[in-house]
């Protein structure tokens, strides 16, 4: 449980970042089951576009990994093997669940896409075809994959004046000239690019970075990095209007609104976690703690149970159907996790 005294600004775990991921992955739930789409015509709810939802939840992940896998990377700068150690980790948590994914559905759903999403490649191949497919969600774990792949080296092997260059400056520039050369040049395909590139979506991702480059200064007092997360809800606000007059195209104001306002919400977990307190065991609460901890199987499997049962492409889109997949979503990621995830997330522990 949370204690009333502040915790040392150093602790290596956050409790109240479980609720985190699980706030995203039910986002991105209620964006793919399509239940806006059961309410009553009238109903004032329809106004929330359940698509922005699931964009948002997916953004918060990358602002929550970005922090997360710098400030490992921080740590580990000057380790022996530390790059290596780094990938074995990663490897470890990541690949037996999706690789696996990938050879049930060659005997059940084979496709040329089965090979771009063991390639990584998806994220770019799905901006230009839009065929339904089980996983076409997969383009955000290929984005993290090529941040796991591109960004360790940079903080491990190079000073850190430049690692921090690119965070706070590098890595905006090639998201924001990506958006106006793509726009420009190939305004077809804009969308579906800017929605899935890794070399758009980095924004979000330096945003998290940043924090953790931030986060001795940030956690020195709870209060500052409270305001720290107001201010950059204010930034994503302000940005966005500033987009919004210039006409720029509405997912661009989105992933560039969603990105401040995930990186303020960090902020607020984080400063939550640090006062402590009656607060602190409320948001830690055991539902949501241990949501966020199958957080990553809820978000591989939901798509291809949602697609098989008929709720991606709305032809059995009914509240028995979104119950039932949801909860079989769920089943499938708890044994997933407790069988077959954790005996192989201990083995992280050789590569310390």
């Amino acid at each position: 449980m949370c204690t009333t005294e502040p915790p040392p600004p150093n602790r290596s775990y956050i409790r109240t970042f479980d609720t985190v991921r699980a706030i995203a992955v039910l986002l991105v739930f209620v964006s793919h089951s399509g239940v806006a789409y059961l309410l009553p015509s009238d109903s004032k709810l329809h106004v929330i576009p359940t698509s922005s939802l699931g964009h948002f939840g997916v953004i918060l992940f990358f602002v929550l990994s970005g922090f997360l896998i710098t400030r490992i990377l921080i740590r580990a700068k000057g380790k022996k093997n530390a790059y290596k150690n780094f990938l074995m980790r990663r490897s470890l948590r990541i690949f037996p669940i999706y690789f696996l994914t990938i050879l049930i559905l060659l005997f059940i759903e084979p496709g040329r896409y089965l090979g771009e999403c063991a390639a990584y490649i998806s994220n770019y191949t799905f901006a230009f075809n839009s065929e339904a497919n089980p996983l076409r969600h997969t383009w955000s774990l290929c984005v993290e994959e090529h941040f796991y792949i591109i960004w360790p080296p940079i903080v491990l092997f190079l000073a850190t004046r430049v690692s921090k260059v690119c965070v706070f400056v590098g890595f905006p520039l090639v998201s924001i000239a990506s958006a106006i050369v793509v726009y420009k040049q190939f305004p077809q395909y804009a969308d579906g690019l800017f929605y899935r590139g890794t070399n758009f979506q980095v924004f979000s991702l330096s945003l998290g970075s940043a924090l953790a480059y931030s986060e001795p200064w940030l956690r020195a007092n709870w209060m500052k990095t409270l305001l720290v997360g107001g201010a950059l809800l204010a930034c994503g606000l302000g940005v966005a209007g500033l987009l919004i007059s210039r006409d720029a195209p509405e997912l661009v104001v989105k992933i560039y609104l969603f990105s401040f306002l995930s990186a303020g919400i960090v902020c607020a977990f984080l400063a939550i976690n640090d006062r402590g307190g009656k607060l602190c065991d409320l948001v830690s609460n055991p539902v949501t703690s241990y949501i966020g901890r199958i957080s990553y199987g809820l978000y591989l499997y939901h798509y291809p149970v949602y697609y098989f049962f008929g709720i991606i492409n709305r032809e059995q889109l009914t509240a028995g159907n979104i119950l039932l997949s949801t909860a079989v979503t769920f089943a499938i990621s708890i044994c997933s996790f407790h069988f077959f995830e954790k005996p192989l997330l201990k083995l992280k522990s050789r590569f310390a």
